[in-house]
């Protein structure tokens, strides 16, 4: 199951449905209380974060490399959904790093305290420890954070809101939620499957580079910086199609972890979100799919399909004068356990050719109150 199957064609290719993911935060504190937001001021910055999040996600941006490209601009088609928010008091991981303590960047000790249930995306919000700060050498003073399959660690939310250190053309800045936003994205994209982008990361649309910061005056940061989600950097605000395709891949994997965090929200019809396969055209669908809308084939067209595909409750396929549909080993069905409408064919003459439904190699049809009669292949 290839990943180029996944990736949406165009901004109004709806056979990729928007996923929304589910995501649990814990705000986790010293045991005085006072190295991190509360709840009531955590929430209020989460609120905010996820806005910023979700707005990067929507309005991906062109690759900055390599220079020149040619790379399309897709939907990510993800969205992110807070289903909680907890505050907790540590004697010891409320901290990032630390030069006595350095293993509590990878531990997953949080996560086996506080995640009680697989369905979300556990998200940890620590702090770093006051004596690294202090350190010249420490490297976190923008702010840190590690992702794995299980869970995320975002480090420096709250230092980063309130420090005024900071500095832009002489006028003092706070990075606020705009700025941890990039980094909740690329720690979540490994939550989803995806590496690190200035590396061969398995995409041959995001190409190698010195992974820059931002530009500088000389070297190959003058003029080589990326603007990739995946890529350490000041904006962190596109993601390719080869990126895009492995996540939604990762995403409709049964027995994957990333499937249960998403929020089903494919159940229910919206038919602004149908999918119609064009006049004459010839489709073929070999990636798992969830509909939002009804699926319209227009005349002639052909659409096979050979993996399941979900109909949201009441939604119907329509299929018009000389249109195939073929079930080549798919299935067709709901995800959520409702009955869908079925198959139908629309003629607007007598004389026109009648549509073909032809299910073959063990392609199914369930969940339907009804349908066309259909030529079966054995």
């Amino acid at each position: 199951m290839g990943f180029k199957d996944y990736i949406p064609l165009d901004k109004k290719d709806f056979s990729i449905s928007e996923r929304t993911i589910r995501l649990h935060f814990y705000i986790i504190d010293n045991l005085k209380g006072d190295n991190n937001f509360n709840l009531k001021s955590g929430k209020r910055y989460i609120d905010e974060l996820i806005w910023e999040a979700n707005n990067k996600l929507a309005n991906n941006q062109k690759m900055r490399l390599p220079k020149g490209n040619s790379t399309p601009v897709l939907p990510t088609r993800i969205q992110y959904e807070v289903e909680g928010v907890t505050y907790h008091k540590e004697a010891k991981d409320w901290y990032f790093d630390h030069k006595d303590d350095r293993y509590n960047v990878m531990s997953s000790a949080l996560w086996s305290k506080y995640a009680k249930k697989d369905s979300v995306a556990h998200i940890f919000m620590i702090e770093d420890h006051p004596d690294s700060i202090a350190s010249k050498t420490y490297g976190g003073i923008a702010g840190r954070g590690m992702g794995t399959l299980k869970f995320v660690k975002l480090a420096g939310c709250f230092r980063l809101l309130t420090d005024t250190i900071w500095k832009d053309n002489g006028e003092f800045w706070i990075r606020g939620p705009n700025f941890a936003a990039g980094l909740m994205n690329h720690e979540i994209g490994h939550v989803l499957g995806l590496g690190h982008s200035w590396v061969n990361d398995g995409c041959d649309d995001t190409p190698p580079n010195p992974n820059c910061w931002n530009y500088t005056k000389n070297g190959p940061c003058a003029s080589k910086v990326s603007n990739n989600m995946m890529d350490y950097n000041a904006w962190q605000s596109a993601l390719s199609p080869c990126q895009i395709g492995k996540i939604h891949r990762n995403l409709s994997k049964d027995r994957n972890f990333t499937r249960k965090i998403l929020k089903k929200n494919w159940c229910s019809l919206d038919w602004t979100q149908s999918v119609q396969i064009a006049t004459q055209d010839t489709v073929q669908w070999c990636s798992s799919k969830e509909l939002r809308g009804n699926l319209l084939l227009g005349p002639f067209s052909c659409l096979t399909i050979c993996r399941d595909v979900s109909l949201p409750k009441s939604a119907k396929i329509i299929l018009k004068p000389g249109s195939t549909l073929i079930i080549d080993g798919g299935k067709l069905y709901n995800d959520c356990g409702e009955m869908w409408e079925g198959v139908f064919q629309k003629k607007s003459h007598p004389k026109d050719l009648d549509a073909q439904l032809i299910l073959k190699n063990g392609g199914q049809i369930i969940n339907s109150s009804q349908q066309i009669p259909y030529q079966k292949l054995e």
